[in-house]
């Protein structure tokens, strides 16, 4: 899906040397506005003496970098924080310092913010399900909503939770929604983890009425580089976009990360059961 390019080395040296720079404007940025109407956001600094933070945590959720991600569902709360282009430049930045080879522009070029190609909104939705993106003009069948720019893979479990603590240590509650957001799926018949570092991680599970996927009969018309979300029908405007997440979910592939899921946004026994029978519509897949 991306090419690899001759000078990418060139890239990564540049974003390693970069990556301190990038964590501290993010911490300001992070520790100073709020990413949620009326949400205020405290810092834990990690060296009050010379007030040079490399960590920007809540201070009521302070986690030991090592410590297993758990007591998400309580974030359920309140409305959920709507991340700003920061942010997803962030993780971004964080997958790419950890798979270099992934790195998919060219130096001196211009890098896509996201991988969305129309105008869209990200707002909390009416009808419980949380966040959503909305179309902002009407979008026609067949045309293409959103490219795989960001779409991370993870080999293997020590890749991904290098990535999932690296962000758990700069902000808990951005951990527990990457690890909301991501699932496995099968590439050539090996099992991943991957999450889209966009956006995208906000479409929600449209099932059989989702407005979003490729196309019947386009697969095999298809080359490497156009594969991507398109419009299934017509959309009008301020509709929501979704897209069926049984088209490339895989459950019971990994059953590390299915357990750091559960470990995390449920629970087991007969607290998974009593969540799953709160929350079937939004969960019941995964499970």
């Amino acid at each position: 899906m991306r090419m690899i390019l001759s000078n990418q080395i060139n890239v990564y040296m540049k974003l390693k040397a970069r990556r301190k720079e990038i964590l501290h404007s993010f911490i300001i940025t992070f520790c100073f506005f709020s990413f949620v109407s009326g949400k205020e956001i405290t810092c834990v600094y990690e060296n009050d003496a010379k007030q040079q933070p490399n960590r920007c945590l809540y201070e009521t959720e302070s986690k030991n970098k090592s410590d297993l991600i758990t007591g998400c569902l309580q974030l359920e709360q309140n409305p959920r924080t709507i991340y700003n282009s920061s942010i997803w430049k962030l993780l971004q930045d964080e997958y790419f310092y950890i798979k270099p080879e992934e790195i998919f522009w060219e130096e001196n070029t211009h890098r896509p913010v996201t991988g969305f190609d129309v105008p869209y909104e990200v707002r909390q939705s009416k009808d419980g399900k949380g966040r959503g993106v909305f179309a902002t003009r009407p979008i026609l069948r067949g045309e293409l909503v959103w490219d795989y720019y960001y779409h991370a893979e993870f080999e293997n479990e020590e890749e991904w939770t290098e990535f999932l603590n690296n962000i758990a240590s700069i902000n808990y509650e951005l951990a527990c929604d990457v690890l909301q957001w991501a699932y496995v799926e099968e590439d050539n018949g090996i099992s991943q983890v991957t999450v889209e570092l966009d956006d995208a991680s906000i479409l929600n599970h449209g099932g059989a009425k989702a407005n979003l996927g490729i196309p019947s009969g386009m697969v095999k018309l298809m080359g490497e580089d156009d594969f991507g979300d398109y419009a299934l029908r017509d959309i009008e405007i301020d509709e929501e976009l979704t897209t069926d997440y049984l088209k490339f979910l895989k459950v019971g592939k990994l059953l590390w990360f299915d357990q750091q899921v559960k470990d995390a946004w449920v629970g087991n026994g007969a607290e998974l059961n009593t969540f799953l029978k709160e929350n079937i519509d939004r969960w019941s897949y995964r499970f």
